[in-house]
Order: C-alpha cells, then sequence, then structure tokens
C-alpha cells in the first residue's frame, strides 16, 4: 500500500451544476449553484479573464479577492469559500443568501419599512463599516443591491470591487469617480479624496430609502441627482421619526471631517437612533420577526430558482408584481407582498423571452406577450430561458 498522500482534486466548474442566475456584473455574471459531492449551495462569480485584461481591471479583481480574505471573519461580509480558474475565467465561490437584498426588501415594503427593522439593519451596517475601519477599507460602493440578505436574515455585504485600502499613500490623492449615482458622496462625484466618510454617506443614504422607499438624491436623471447631492439638501418625508432625521441629517454633511462617525465611529454608535441596540454584538441577535413580509411563503420554497420585485404592464400602466420562477417548472406574478397571485404564464417550447431596451424584458407565449421592467433585463431573460431549453428544449 502507498502511503504518500494523493495530492487533492483541483475544483473546476465542472463541480458545480447551476440552478438559476442571480446578477450579471461588468466582466461577467453571478450565478446560484449546487456542488455536486456535498449538495451544498452557493453563488459563483464568473468573470471574464479577456474583458479584465482589456478594461485594465485586472488588478481590481485581485483586490476584490484580498479584500473578501482579510474580511473572512466578520459576519457581515458574504463568504468567499475559495477560488479558482481556467484559461478564460476567474471564478469566486461565494455564500449564497437565498433571500434576496435589502433593494428588494425595501421596494417590498415601500415606504412602510418596520422601524425596529430598519434600526436592526442600520446598526448591522454600522459594525461592518466599523470592522472595515479597523482593516483599512473603503467599500466604496455600499448600495442595497450590494446588501445581500442571508437565510437566517442577517445582512451581508458583498462586491468589494471598488474598494481600497486607505493608507498613508492613499490620503489627499483624487480618485476616479466609482460606485453608483445615488449612493456616491459630493467628494467622490467630484473626483476628490476619498475616506471612510464616502462610505458613511451610503450609509445614511441606505437609512432614509429603507424609510422613505427612496434614495434621498433621486432624481429622473443622473445629472439632477448629482446636482441634489452637489447641494445638500435633504428634504424628509413626514412619517420620519426624529432620531432619524437627526442620525441621517449629521451624516448627509458636505464636508466628509463633519460627518457624523468621520473621527470616531463610536459617535455613531451612541446616537439615540440605534438606543438598546447592541452595536458590538448585533450579529448575535435574532432579526425581528417579521420574515412573513421578507420572505412570503412563495418565495422561501426551495424550488425558487429567481424572484424578485419588478414592473408588469398591465393595460395602461406598469404595477409593481412579485415575479417568481421556480423549478416545477412555473413562472408567475403576485402582489408585492407575495400573499395573492396575480398570474401565472402557460409553459411549453414555444415560450421565449427577450431584452426590450434598457430595462425592460418580453415574455413571450403562443397566447400573448408579457411585458415587464427591471434593472437587470438579461438576468431574467437568461433563467427563463435556461427554465425553458432546460424542460421543453
Amino acid at each position: 500500500m502507498d502511503p504518500t498522500p494523493q495530492p487533492k482534486p483541483k475544483t473546476t466548474r465542472d463541480d458545480f451544476e447551476t440552478i438559476g442566475t442571480l446578477g450579471h456584473g461588468a466582466f461577467g455574471l453571478v450565478e446560484h449553484v449546487r456542488k455536486k459531492d456535498s449538495n451544498k449551495e452557493y453563488a459563483i462569480k464568473t468573470v471574464e479573464k479577456i474583458h479584465l485584461k482589456k478594461e485594465g481591471k485586472t488588478e481590481q479583481a485581485m483586490r476584490e479577492k484580498d479584500m473578501l480574505t482579510k474580511s473572512r471573519l466578520h459576519p457581515g461580509v458574504v463568504k468567499l469559500h475559495y477560488t479558482f480558474h481556467d484559461k478564460d475565467y476567474l471564478y469566486f465561490v461565494m455564500e449564497y443568501c437565498p433571500n434576496g437584498d435589502l433593494n428588494q426588501c425595501i421596494e417590498r415594503y415601500a415606504q412602510s419599512f418596520p422601524y425596529e427593522l430598519a434600526r436592526f439593519y442600520a446598526a448591522e451596517l454600522v459594525n461592518i463599516l466599523e470592522f472595515m475601519r479597523t482593516k483599512n477599507i473603503i467599500h466604496r460602493d455600499i448600495k442595497p443591491q450590494n446588501i445581500l440578505i442571508s437565510s437566517d436574515h442577517h445582512i451581508r455585504l458583498t462586491d468589494f470591487g471598488s474598494a481600497k485600502i486607505y493608507d498613508d499613500d492613499a490620503r489627499g490623492r483624487s480618485n476616479t469617480f466609482v460606485g453608483t449615482a445615488d449612493y456616491v458622496s459630493p467628494e467622490m462625484l467630484d473626483e476628490g479624496p476619498v475616506s471612510y466618510a464616502a462610505d458613511l454617506w451610503a450609509f445614511a443614504c441606505i437609512v432614509f430609502q429603507m424609510f422613505a422607499g427612496r434614495p434621498p438624491f433621486a432624481a429622473e436623471n443622473q445629472f439632477l441627482t448629482f446636482e441634489r447631492i452637489r447641494s445638500g439638501v435633504v428634504q424628509f418625508p413626514s412619517h420620519m421619526t426624529p432620531q432619524a432625521i437627526d442620525l441621517i441629517g449629521r451624516i448627509l454633511q458636505i464636508q466628509p471631517e463633519s460627518r457624523l462617525g468621520y473621527n470616531d465611529i463610536n459617535e455613531l454608535k451612541s446616537h439615540e437612533f440605534f438606543n438598546g441596540i447592541d452595536i458590538d454584538n448585533v450579529y448575535s441577535l435574532s432579526c425581528p420577526t417579521i420574515q412573513e413580509v421578507i420572505t412570503p411563503p412563495i418565495v422561501h420554497s426551495t424550488n425558487v430558482i429567481k424572484s424578485g420585485i419588478v414592473k408588469k404592464k398591465g393595460v395602461w400602466i406598469f404595477r409593481k408584481r412579485l415575479l417568481v420562477i421556480t423549478e416545477e417548472p412555473r413562472i408567475a406574478y403576485y402582489e408585492p407582498n407575495g400573499q395573492f397571485k396575480r398570474g401565472e404564464l402557460n409553459l411549453s417550447s414555444e415560450v421565449r423571452s427577450e431584452v426590450h431596451g434598457r430595462k425592460k424584458f418580453v415574455i413571450f407565449t403562443p397566447e400573448k406577450q408579457y411585458l415587464f421592467e427591471d434593472e437587470e433585463p438579461e438576468v431574467w431573460v437568461d433563467t427563463i430561458n435556461r427554465l425553458i431549453q432546460r424542460f421543453y428544449g
């Protein structure tokens, strides 16, 4: 018997089977997968090497890996389980969060986001920000779409592709604009020096959005959004509490040094908005028990391939609907709270889906056409066409 230990087989993409598509990025896509030997579910981010090289972003991809590795011990950062590559792609195998993202949660609640849940998620974000500060990490693209909701309903920050290390070399250096328009800070917008204060600004925008149903500087177009950000003027909804208004107002300051938590994050942690919440140990606490709205029964099914709030075209106008694709196979749409079904598509080999413009997609059936609107129409199209090919192809 040969006692020599055998080398561990290298992980490859063939070790995983695809369940559905979760999202598209600039250089690849994110898929929901199952590892064949363990039956465990993951999210796998596939990045095309040729696009990285063409755009000069290879270092950025490696930086994301390093940032996730640095943060692997914090419960509020999505777990990077392992990475591997082949001739054409890099693969990041990460924790799968089955309950969607914070943006979907906000849309589901509209302007009635539960106060205690908002405080709880805000406290978890502060916990994450404090941890990142100890690692000298600035995320630079904190937004609801990059905040995932785990199986136990705690939040996980993801997508560190724009993150950077804040050290002596970075201080005072101008920065190219990165991030997302609704959450970008004034100094990032004008490509000035960026510090931890940029993430504080995005944090305050998210707290505002949980209560208002929209970001604080949202406008008809990106130019007007930028103008509102530069003005720093915020119109608070009448139903927002004085504690929330004070917290947000003290962070959304044009000068980074004036933002609450800039010099000492304990100033932010001790704000009255968080009274009664142990921020240091928030990840050991249970999430407020309102899961029936975060994850409607139909969405919580293990058979769900993809679900999310979209806008569906009716006779005259678009209305918000919860679109759900399951493995039966089945495609149905519901009221946003998931409790009442509005319709279901008859599936066959003749069903197909196509992107229609920048934000719309169409599902064609022999009986009729269904027009939907979403920020990532190509994800829905890919998932639907895969489903049809799998069962009827």
